[in-house]
């Protein structure tokens, strides 16, 4: 059989402001199963796997849970899964898979649901909040699900509150397990679970220990008992005595797991390992090995076991053979660069490696001890993550990301060096460091280089700023499409900063350099400031090469002088990001030494940009229509249009306005032929449509959806493929206008109108053709219909 797709002469965008996400799940927090499936609660969400195929499912009901960052799960009596999550965002979601709805608990105000337990037609949660913690109580039933109360009141000597381990019900009673004391209450005795007196504490059997390697690390119900591990124990507890558990093997190793197993066993996890032993005889065996952490463990049928873990994410484990499944998901929950490579591609560099988006899903890269590399078509693509490694070390911290005209990546390394790199052929990359002295050594080590911001002249010309440079060292690199090598040298009177750390090329060619300040901190002195560079297009002869410096700040020019970050926009502007804030200086037309230098930043240097000054800017990028983009540690993301007026009413894009999925964000970049800014934030990768991309430069693409437009029933309608500044006026057939759509008033957006069915005095027009005219100021226009149905 085959496919036949159909191309489109038309380019549909998403609608403007709508968002989608990416999520990366790289740690397995806990595992359920049914009959058929794992649900698997991570990082980043949940996943759904089936035993029998062998393979991750698409599952569309969990895409819409709102909290990716999940730390228990639980199946009820119903089929339903409950999910408990951290904040910010909802910290419980219950999914009903007969229904695929999905039932929230908005009334808490808490910081983590910890774990689940199951009483009758009652459901119990455990959380925490801040130094403390405690239990939630539910009424579950099979057409309702009712929060009834919280019981936040516990005993004086009940500790470590807020680090619940486990919640389990037995025997009538209810076990709130902390890393230092049981706490527990029993349901036929007691009917007020507010009133401290109505718990029990009761002490682990090694006693209370703050001490990391004597406290309860697990706890799990196993054929209607109660286990829990402390240091290398295991232990059975009726709440009343504690009595060990011997494995015929010797435990060197804190227990870090207790999972179930078949009738008559138990699961325990001791470093990298997985054992299963005979609970009667305390007979042991190795399940498996190289697992590194394992956060969950579930028997599958036979002899198997399904186990979450560091390594290999999702390990099946038969007589001591192993099989690993990895979602098709990034291999990294957060990138620090980002770049649109080509045909649309997103790449990404996360502490964990590499990771592409193509059409079919992801490529990822993987450090590794060699270099091998998987080919594909991508007119067959394959059905899942497509996996290659890269000789190159591991664990890295990616400082910048530039990507040449010929489609190789650069990304400046820390501690490592310059990595250049084809995607399409890794056999060729390039490690640029301490070898031949290509990228100076950090003055004081031996073989640690610092590259830092990069950019790229209109020769193609590759400029690394270097910081940690001796007296008179190698502060700026610069590799040419030829690959040579050029130096430039850490001076007095030219480059004063031995910690260049910010890089910036104007229009004209000319190279900005920030600085930072350090002084009396016992490794390094070096003077701060903004430099800029004139090399008159010749970068050997460094004799003419023109300096001029600004060294100094104040109330009036450059704000601080510890500068972190530069970046030129579209229109010319010199962004600046140092310890003081975020300014702008409108680039010189010619290089003006030191002196006018000096008086043009005193004149024209703007004051530092108040609206970002409460949020904490860690990244500036520019977008190719000479928009601003903030990225923040605790707003979001803020955008400066190319008109001057703020995103979003000014408000930014955050978790509390927005389809973003966390407040810290890291790294932005942009896609100028769709209009779609992908966003990493520190719970996955969120996407926005914006009303960015490349201009149209006629209406010829014009796309109109739901066509015909239903008011009342349908709540818009989009016009898509208009002219930048485009004005539609909406008229009847007989040539009476009813209504007018501008940017002034917010109803376009770039390429993009929006309608809601209402006339000027707010009315539902009626059923009819309608006429749309598109116009621009400078005199462009079309004319397209409307068919709406009342």
């Amino acid at each position: 059989g085959f496919i036949l797709v159909l191309a489109l002469t038309v380019v549909i965008n998403a609608q403007v402001g709508s968002w989608d996400r990416y999520p990366a799940a790289t740690t397995i927090r806990q595992m359920v199963s049914n009959e058929q499936n794992l649900y698997i609660g991570t990082d980043g969400g949940v996943l759904e796997f089936s035993m029998a195929a062998g393979t991750f499912t698409s599952n569309p009901v969990l895409s819409e849970i709102s909290n990716l960052d999940v730390r228990t799960v639980r199946l009820d009596p119903y089929d339903r899964l409950w999910l408990g999550m951290a904040k910010p965002g909802q910290l419980i979601q219950v999914i009903d898979f007969n229904t695929s709805e999905i039932t929230s608990e908005d009334q808490l105000d808490l910081d983590e649901i910890r774990a689940f337990a199951v009483y009758g037609d009652s459901m119990f949660a455990a959380y925490k909040s801040g130094a403390d913690g405690g239990v939630i109580y539910f009424k579950n039933q099979a057409d309702t699900i009712q929060y009834m109360d919280l019981y936040p009141n516990f005993p004086p000597n009940a500790e470590a509150l807020d680090r619940i381990v486990g919640l389990e019900i037995f025997d009538h009673r209810m076990v709130i397990i902390t890393q230092e004391s049981l706490i527990w209450t029993d349901f036929d005795l007691v009917d007020n679970l507010k009133d401290p007196d109505n718990w029990t504490v009761f002490n682990p059997p090694q006693g209370v220990s703050p001490s990391l390697n004597n406290q309860v690390q697990a706890s799990q119900m196993i054929d209607g008992k109660l286990y829990i591990s402390q240091g290398h124990q295991l232990y059975e507890t009726d709440l009343a005595h504690y009595t060990e558990l011997i494995p015929d093997i010797t435990i060197s190793s804190n227990i870090t797991g207790i999972f179930p197993d078949i009738t008559g066993r138990i699961q325990f996890a001791v470093s990298n390992k997985l054992y299963s032993m005979e609970i009667s005889s305390g007979q042991t065996q190795l399940i498996g090995s190289d697992y590194g952490t394992v956060n969950a463990s579930l028997p599958g049928a036979g002899n198997s076991y399904w186990v979450g873990a560091d390594n290999g994410f999702l390990n099946k484990t038969t007589a001591g053979l192993t099989e690993s499944y990895q979602p098709n998901m990034p291999l990294s929950r957060t990138f620090t660069q980002m770049c649109v490579w080509k045909d649309g591609i997103l790449f990404g560099a996360g502490i964990e490696g590499l990771s592409m988006l193509y059409p079919f899903g992801w490529r990822v890269i993987e450090m590794a001890n060699t270099t091998a590399q998987h080919p594909f078509n991508s007119l067959d693509p394959p059905s899942s993550r497509i996996t290659d490694s890269l000789a190159f070390s591991r664990n890295n911290i990616w400082e910048d990301i530039i990507k040449r005209s010929d489609d190789h990546i650069f990304l400046s390394v820390q501690g490592r060096g310059v990595l250049e790199l084809n995607p399409d052929d890794l056999s060729q990359a390039t490690k640029y460091d301490t070898v031949n002295q290509v990228i100076e050594i950090a003055d004081g080590h031996s073989n640690y280089v610092l590259p830092r911001q990069m950019a790229i002249d209109s020769r193609d010309n590759v400029w690394i700023s270097v910081a940690f440079v001796s007296e008179g060292g190698q502060a700026l690199t610069v590799i040419s499409p030829d690959s040579s090598i050029h130096q430039i040298h850490h001076s007095e009177d030219g480059l004063g900063t031995r910690l260049p750390s910010a890089l910036a090329i104007d229009s004209y060619d000319r190279v900005w350099v920030g600085g930072q300040y350090r002084k009396d901190e016992g490794d390094i002195e070096s003077a701060g400031g903004l430099y800029l560079l004139d090399t008159h297009g010749d970068l050997d002869d460094e004799s003419n090469h023109d300096w001029a410096q600004i060294l100094t700040a104040g109330d009036v020019g450059l704000a601080g002088i510890d500068i972190s970050q530069l970046e030129v926009d579209e229109f010319g502007y010199l962004w600046i990001r140092s310890n003081a804030g975020v300014q702008y200086l409108p680039v010189p037309s010619t290089f003006l030494p030191t002196t006018q230098l000096n008086s043009y930043v005193r004149a024209n240097m703007s004051p530092v940009v108040w609206e970002l000054s409460d949020y904490g800017v860690r990244q500036m990028e520019m977008d190719k229509r000479g928009n601003r983009w903030f990225l923040t540690e605790m707003n979001g993301i803020d955008v400066l249009q190319s008109n001057g007026v703020w995103m979003n009413g000014g408000y930014g894009f955050n978790t509390s306005n927005s389809g973003i999925i966390d407040d810290l964000t890291f790294s932005a970049t942009f896609d100028p032929n769709t209009g779609l800014a992908y966003i990493s934030t520190a719970r996955g990768l969120a996407v926005m449509q914006t009303p960015f991309a490349n201009p149209k430069s006629d209406y010829k693409s014009i796309h109109i959806y739901p066509q015909p437009f239903r008011p009342g029933v349908q709540e818009k309608v989009y016009i898509q493929g208009l002219m930048d500044n485009s004005t539609v006026k909406i008229v009847t057939i007989n040539g009476t206008a009813i209504r007018e759509l501008a940017a002034t008033t917010g109803e376009v957006q770039g390429y993009e109108a929006v309608w809601d069915g209402r006339d000027d005095a707010g009315d539902l027009v009626g059923t009819g053709v309608y006429l749309l005219l598109y116009f621009t100021e400078s005199g462009s226009s079309a004319v397209g219909k409307l068919a709406i149905i009342r």
